[in-house]
């Protein structure tokens, strides 16, 4: 028989303080998993998670080293936890990516890596690149079939490998003898890029975008919001959250699609804007008005800052 039981997790950082990593409930038919995910300074955004089946006790505490933690949850951590619940935990949060690129990091010359992983800014972006092409060769397709969407002169983009063994993007367009390459493409070619990779990149549950608007032609904002469509439709589970100030982003999805972020009391409030609202449904139904006018219309108090602090 499995007893309810409620576990808090504490990791051991450098400094030998001790930081809250994981609160999980067990119960017969659940395991619930609630973590903060350290975002910017001491602003802290939960993560939290059902696993719907039982999970057996372990016959012993076993220790599990905890050195490669994704950004936001960057710990050098030693974690000492019933081992079925440590599998549970380090393997979803393993599969967080929350990125905020910046195209001058996407510039930057990428490390040949087995991984290929891109880092939250837009750093070894040629590694992806290549990572793609090589294991994933239908993710890149959709990555430069997208692009094009933003940039339609770009014929093709390629990764090669300088003479220090460093790699390096190159956009090979039409008309042209010479291909451009990272460091003359403009800013929305190569911020469009990171973002179409990160998202065609078959790894991670999920992936968080912070205003991927910014440098973005309205057009391609549209190109991404339905890629991100695209990839939720697929068999595989995905959660993509984007947060964003842009009102052509916000005129391209459904009420459905948008959840509220607001300040109160010193705490971070999330909603659902149909739970705050429902009635928003009808007006944008009907056409009466778009998401973008009635967010910024100040009738819900939640998305007026001096209304909710």
């Amino acid at each position: 028989m499995i007893l309810d039981e409620e576990l808090h997790i504490h990791a051991e950082v450098e400094s030998n303080d001790s930081q809250l990593i994981m609160m999980a409930t067990r119960r017969q038919d659940a395991l619930s998993l609630s973590s903060p995910l350290i975002a910017h300074g001491t602003e802290i955004t939960w993560l939290d998670m059902v696993i719907e089946r039982p999970v057996q006790t372990a016959e012993a505490l076993d220790t599990l080293q905890l050195w490669s933690l994704p950004a936001p949850l960057s710990l050098l951590a030693q974690v000492k936890l019933f081992s079925p619940i440590v599998d549970v935990f380090a393997t979803s949060v393993a599969t967080v990516r929350v990125y905020r690129f910046d195209p001058l990091a996407g510039r930057g010359p990428g490390i040949p890596s087995v991984s290929g992983e891109i880092t939250p800014r837009g750093n070894q972006l040629p590694a992806l690149a290549a990572f793609l092409q090589a294991q994933h060769p239908m993710a890149w397709e959709k990555t430069v079939q997208r692009v094009r969407l933003v940039a339609p002169d770009v014929d093709h983009i390629t990764v090669r490998s300088d003479h220090d063994r460093r790699l390096r993007l190159e956009f090979s367009e039409s008309g042209l003898i010479s291909p451009w390459t990272d460091n003359e493409v403009s800013d929305g070619t190569l911020r469009s890029l990171m973002l179409f990779a990160a998202i065609f990149d078959p790894r991670g549950s999920l992936k968080a975008f912070e205003e991927p608007e910014n440098s973005l032609h309205p057009w391609a904002i549209r190109a991404f919001v339905d890629a991100c469509r695209e990839v939720l439709a697929e068999p595989a589970p995905k959660q993509l959250a984007v947060t964003t100030h842009s009102q052509a982003l916000i005129d391209y999805v459904t009420p459905e699609e948008v959840t509220i972020v607001w300040r109160q009391d010193g705490a971070t409030m999330v909603r659902p804007l149909l739970q705050l609202d429902p009635t928003v449904r009808d007006y944008w139904a009907e056409g009466r008005g778009r998401l973008s006018n009635l967010l910024n219309s100040g009738l819900l108090l939640e998305t007026v800052p001096s209304s909710s602090t």
